[in-house]
């Protein structure tokens, strides 16, 4: 008796007979139009164009406070930083924002970087 035929009560020849269609890809951007000039900025190493292009919309957008925070975070400006971060938090209330990836590859609290 084959494994798919004990866990599931049919065999690995048993097919669907009429598969899911594949997901469409999804071509909308993941931020708010308005957003988009500050986050090609911050791709682009522009931090301060960053900032400048997304802070007028940190009490609107958790994105503004995100790009704001990661551009100061990224200049070593922590105070600066730090008010966005909360804001942030206040916002989206998750763990997943208390640690970032480094461009290294090594996680690094968001508000006490090492």
């Amino acid at each position: 008796m084959g494994l798919l035929k004990k866990l599931f009560g049919r065999s690995a020849n048993d097919r669907v007979a009429n598969p899911p269609p594949p997901p469409k890809d999804d071509t909308s951007p993941d931020i708010a139009p308005e957003l988009a000039l500050a986050l090609e900025a911050y791709q682009q190493g522009q931090h301060e164009a960053a900032i400048a292009a997304a802070a007028p919309y940190a009490d609107r957008h958790a994105d503004a406070n995100r790009l704001c925070a990661l551009a100061y975070s990224d200049m070593r400006r922590y105070p600066e930083a730090f008010p966005y971060w909360l804001a942030l938090f206040e916002q989206e209330p998750s763990a997943a924002n208390n640690f970032r990836h480094t461009p290294h590859g090594k996680k690094q609290h968001a508000l006490f970087p090492s």
